[in-house]
């Protein structure tokens, strides 16, 4: 029995292979296949790009090759030109570096007439205006008024939408916004086209609205800090009422300020307040302690929580307190019974009830009481604002331990200046550190650092021309700066030497490295300019923010890269030591 078994386990087996080495010949056939007819698509579709490519490439050569030939010819005049110019011009080096250094210190005396700012002011087609209406002005009333500044609003054609929101919810404890204020959030209809208008836009509603509403309406831009104003003034005192009276003084000096627009203080006038104050010696002699009296108070006017609800999982109060209509008014609150017996005794028996003004807010830093004087910047840059607003700070009188002094943008813009200042300096020392180990020379390296104040020249000179005020962001640009135009100068450099060292004159070596490498200097130069181009033009929302930036790296890079094919191998000509003996 067992040899047929065998023998039919065998031929199981023995087909069963012959079906496996026949799949995967089979499998490998058609891979092969697959594989050759790719190759084969492979091969056509490169001679086709390749055919395509060198026909384009022979038309364009075609076309463009009297542009080319014009150009190439037009160049190598150019530089053929500027090694003869430069070989004459080495006569002349101290008297021609004398007048880019004269040309630098007028550039210089630029500086102080630029505008200075934190960050530049965003339009981004929206802007806020809060209304704040006298304390106590209830909230239908704000509501009504709120909609005669939203209808002159929707009836400028610019703008699109107007949001406004009156009051706080009960949920926020906001005390910045009571039944009185009302903040809206005005869009454009159109921002991309309208956004340079939007000044114009904001001054025509703030005439408008100053015209059918008498409460203190301020406008304010989206900003990318925290500060919502751009000027603030911190006053510092012990004394609320003094402080008040300071900051209206302060308020009406930078008022005739150019360019301040909705000087504001913030200790506004203050809610109507109920003030008891109680009898103690006659609580006393009528058995009453003061601390039943202000319970009952607290009960009657506030209510009490003795339960909840339990309502479909959710936890509603139930607050028992007395009828509304029972404390319309003060005279209601007079006649409040302050006991549960017989006779009742009233409230104005046993205490003296005024009522007085109460504090809008008390604001502390450094456990000391200030005031704050806040005001927007519109039509001037906030450094030549903020100069004014000091002087005319200067002339209010303060009393003897009360002090003035700047906050908000101006602080954080004398911080980021100095930081700034800092990274400036701290990056031409390491630019600076890594040439000379390069180099392996102290020399070589001082010298190519001579580009860094010849970018500065066209970096004041393009700012002043375009009225663009100093920021952060030009600040950065110029630090950026400080590791390119350096770069022309090395090349330059570092070409002089090796020609040096072939052995020749220094005179030779110089006019032969600018004719030589005007070519890669000018095309390092222009690449990075036209791939700034856009940045610098382009205009819509945020352009505020990337044009700086651009404006200062391209003005500089431009003007470093003319100066340098200049005064660089001039000072190497007077400074960069002796020729190399043979």
């Amino acid at each position: 029995m067992l040899g047929p078994l065998r023998r039919v386990w065998n031929l199981v087996i023995g087909a069963v292979l012959i079906v496996l080495v026949t799949l995967l010949f089979s499998i490998q056939c058609a891979l092969q296949v697959f594989l050759q007819f790719l190759i084969t698509l492979l091969f056509f579709v490169s001679v086709l790009f390749g055919a395509l490519f060198g026909l384009v490439a022979g038309l364009l050569h075609v076309i463009l090759w009297i542009p080319l030939y014009l150009f190439d010819l037009l160049f190598e005049t150019f530089r053929s030109s500027y090694a003869v110019w430069l070989r004459y011009a080495l006569r002349w080096s101290p008297a021609i570096l004398l007048l880019v250094a004269l040309l630098a210190v007028h550039s210089a005396t630029l500086v102080p007439t630029l505008g200075r700012e934190l960050i530049p002011a965003m339009n981004q087609g929206e802007f806020g205006v809060r209304l704040e209406e006298p304390p106590g002005t209830r909230l239908e009333e704000t509501e009504r008024r709120s909609l005669d500044i939203e209808r002159l609003a929707l009836a400028m054609p610019e703008i699109g939408n107007v949001a406004v929101e009156i009051g706080q919810e009960s949920e926020k404890a906001n005390s910045e916004r009571g039944e009185n204020v009302a903040e809206f959030s005005i869009s454009l209809k159109n921002p991309k086209e309208d956004v340079i208008h939007q000044d114009a836009i904001m001054n025509r509603l703030r005439d408008a609205i100053a015209g059918v509403s008498s409460g203190e309406v301020t406008f304010s831009l989206p900003s990318l800090f925290s500060f919502k104003t751009a000027i603030e003034l911190q006053i510092r005192g012990d004394q609320y009422d003094e402080l008040e009276r300071i900051g209206k003084r302060v308020v009406d000096a930078i008022d005739s300020v150019p360019g301040v627009k909705d000087p504001e203080l913030n200790m506004k006038e203050g809610s109507p307040e109920i003030i008891i104050e109680l009898d103690r010696d006659l609580l006393a002699a009528k058995g009453i302690a003061p601390e039943t009296v202000a319970q009952r108070l607290r009960t009657e006017v506030q209510g009490d929580l003795p339960t909840e609800l339990n309502r479909q999982g959710e936890k509603v109060d139930i607050r028992v307190r007395t009828d509304r209509k029972m404390l319309s008014s003060v005279d209601d609150l007079r006649r409040l019974s302050v006991t549960d017996g017989y006779p009742p005794i009233p409230l104005d028996s046993v205490a003296r009830i005024s009522v007085q003004e109460g504090p809008n807010e008390i604001r502390r830093i450094d456990q000391r009481q200030v005031a704050l004087v806040t005001a927007n910047v519109t039509g001037r840059d906030l450094g030549a604002v903020m100069d004014d607003v000091l002087v005319a700070v200067s002339d209010v009188d303060v009393p003897r331990g009360y002090e003035i002094s700047p906050s908000g943008q101006d602080r954080e813009l004398r911080t980021a200046y100095s930081s700034l200042q800092f990274a400036l300096i701290l990056a031409i020392f390491l630019v600076y550190v890594v040439m000379a180990c390069q180099f392996e020379s102290i020399l070589h390296p001082a010298l190519v650092m001579t580009t860094v104040p010849l970018a500065t020249i066209g970096v004041i000179y393009t700012l002043a021309a375009m009225e663009v005020s100093i920021s952060i962001l030009v600040y950065i640009g110029v630090i950026v700066l400080a590791g390119i135009v350096v770069n022309n100068a090395i090349v330059l450099v570092d070409y002089i030497n090796q020609l040096i060292d072939r052995g020749m004159t220094k005179a030779d070596a110089v006019v032969e490295a600018g004719r030589v490498r005007l070519r890669p200097i000018l095309m390092t130069t222009l690449t990075t300019i036209l791939g700034l181009w856009p940045m610098a033009v382009a205009t819509g929302e945020g352009d505020e923010i990337r044009r700086p930036m651009a404006l200062t790296i391209m003005a500089g890079l431009a003007s470093s890269t003319l100066l340098t094919l200049v005064v660089i191998p001039m000072v190497y000509y007077l400074f960069g030591g002796r020729d190399k003996k043979a």
